[in-house]
């Protein structure tokens, strides 16, 4: 028997006062996946969302920046390379993930069709037929596990008008492309439903809460509100997008301009006690080493800083093609964070390409970027039962 210092009780015979488990709490981190999802078609040509899913669900993200996503209102054969489908791929890749809180901006309406080539026209070139009734999108989507508070979407400006009012020239002209932003509190629960679309318990909660203070009457209901203390709030714009493939070319350094200004602008328009984060996610379609492109115009920017120069590794960071895996290939999609006097801190911990499993590389044709940052006010989050 052991002995305590300053007593003859022996260690073992004395009480032992219980000590209740403290609810567990995850660090106050953020995960953050950007994705070109091809269309959900993979590298073999086969069209799976569930496996692009999987691959969101695995990296246990809880915001995920998508490029390259299809909505049809119709069977149709929305590009080239994709395949024909009635899908629409952001709601049903919410549902497979849990990440229900959905923002999609599809700037190119329209699909595959039949078209008259003349002879003197190149039998490789891309044309789609433009879809005046917008009923097929395709863009860009963010899903989130936090409720989202406000969307903005740009769409980039054209210098020269279209060729046609009813074909795009996919290879002639410039490409309807754009951006989309969500603004989202990381401190506030969400109160949306779960995968099946049913409310959660704290959905419910709250609702009740909500009816009791309505049946209350306006002055009870006014002073549980002074009383009940305000949260801090921890609010984050997180921007989805991509840029144009014409790699080194005016078209790309200018939509890359127009995002800069874009941004700027968000950030100006905000009002409040609270500070705001920025977060910029995309397929940039440049890769850090090349000149005159939208890579060096971003990391140019006023206040942007590239993660992966802090936090990134030097080897495994290709995401395209994704069938060379992280070792062969160019970095094309890139996480930015703006750091300014005024704005909330956002801090980088990690960033990765996010390889672990063939499955990975086989869903699409990029693999995707996973970074963890902190957000200033951010609070842990109690880890579910």
């Amino acid at each position: 028997l052991v002995q305590g210092a300053h007593s003859s009780t022996p260690r073992l015979l004395r009480p032992v006062r219980a000590r209740l488990p403290r609810p567990r709490r995850s660090p106050p981190m953020l995960r953050i996946l950007t994705y070109n999802v091809h269309g959900c078609v993979g590298g073999d040509g086969d069209y799976d969302v569930l496996r692009v899913a999987a691959v969101i669900r695995r990296s246990q993200c809880d915001i995920a920046c998508l490029q390259e996503v299809e909505v049809n209102g119709e069977p149709r054969r929305l590009r080239s390379w994709s395949n024909k489908h009635a899908d629409s791929q952001p709601e049903l890749l919410a549902k497979a993930t849990g990440l229900v809180s959905i923002s999609f901006a599809g700037p190119l309406c329209a699909y595959t069709g039949e078209y008259a080539r003349t002879m003197c026209e190149d039998p490789f070139d891309e044309v789609l037929i433009r879809d005046k009734e917008c009923t097929s999108g395709f863009g860009n989507a963010v899903l989130s596990k936090f409720d989202i508070i406000e969307t903005r979407s740009l769409v980039f400006e054209q210098d020269n008008p279209p060729l046609s009012e009813d074909y795009i020239y996919m290879d002639r002209e410039a490409q309807p492309r754009g951006a989309r932003a969500v603004l989202v509190d990381l401190n506030a629960a969400s109160t949306a439903g779960d995968a099946d679309g049913k409310a959660d318990g704290k959905e419910a909660e709250l609702a009740g809460e909500r009816e009791r203070r309505c049946c209350a009457g306006p002055e009870k209901a006014k002073e549980e509100e002074e009383e009940a203390p305000k949260k801090k709030r921890a609010l984050l714009w997180v921007i989805c997008t991509q840029l144009s493939h014409k790699v080194s070319r005016a078209e790309q350094r200018d939509q890359a301009e127009q995002l800069l200004s874009w941004v700027d602008k968000i950030i100006s328009d905000h009002t409040g006690d609270n500070k705001i984060g920025v977060v910029i996610c995309g397929d940039m379609n440049a890769a850090p080493f090349m000149p005159c492109s939208s890579y060096s115009a971003l990391s140019g920017g006023n206040g942007w800083q590239d993660v992966w120069k802090s936090r990134g590794t030097w080897c495994k960071q290709s995401t395209y093609p994704s069938c060379c895996g992280p070792l062969c290939g160019v970095r094309l999609d890139h996480v930015f964070v703006v750091q300014r006097a005024g704005l909330a801190e956002v801090e980088c911990t990690s960033a990765r390409v996010f390889a672990d499993q063939r499955q990975d590389t086989q869903a699409a044709a990029h693999s995707a970027v996973l970074v963890e940052i902190k957000v200033g006010g951010m609070e842990p989050q109690k880890e579910k039962e």
